[in-house]
């Protein structure tokens, strides 16, 4: 499934907030939707990224998987949320972890060397989405902190 998403659609996408409507407009064009049934494996560990992307609706698990097939889930996204942004940086490493749709969910998905090509091209974009994208790993390694401290109080209790 197709469409050219709106700038207001587009907008509601942190990644995308502030972003002049030229730049918009070519994302836009860029974006693949894509619509899953529950369970779909949308990448595994070791995977070559080839995309990033945005959950438009639905739910995306995140999990580690270990030799034995087990799955431990590392996170539930939320409609709103992107993924696999951190490929934008480095996409010469595979991917780490298990993406798997939780529910039946729509996604966007950005081809990797389409957006880069699009970052080198226009630097106020190139700055715009890569501050977006440093805001985004700020708010989760202290929220990885936070767990991680509460695990040794959990652990050590004084």
């Amino acid at each position: 499934m197709t469409r050219t998403l709106s700038f207001e659609e587009l907008r509601k996408i942190g990644l995308f907030s502030d972003l002049a409507d030229k730049h918009l407009e070519v994302i836009g064009e860029l974006a693949e939707q894509v619509d899953l049934p529950a369970e779909h494996v949308i990448f595994r560990p070791g995977d070559k990224p080839r995309s990033f992307f945005v959950l438009m609706n639905g739910q995306v698990r995140i999990s580690e998987l270990f030799a034995d097939d087990r799955e431990e889930c590392l996170a539930i996204l939320k409609s709103g949320t992107y993924f696999g942004e951190i490929k934008l940086l480095d996409a010469s490493s595979p991917y780490p972890v298990l993406a798997i749709s939780h529910t039946e969910c729509r996604l966007l998905v950005f081809p990797l060397v389409e957006f880069c090509n699009l970052l080198n091209i226009d630097q106020d974009l190139a700055v715009s989405v890569l501050w977006n994208i440093a805001r985004t790993l700020a708010n989760k390694l202290e929220a990885t902190n936070q767990k991680v401290a509460a695990m040794a109080r959990l652990a050590y209790p004084i």
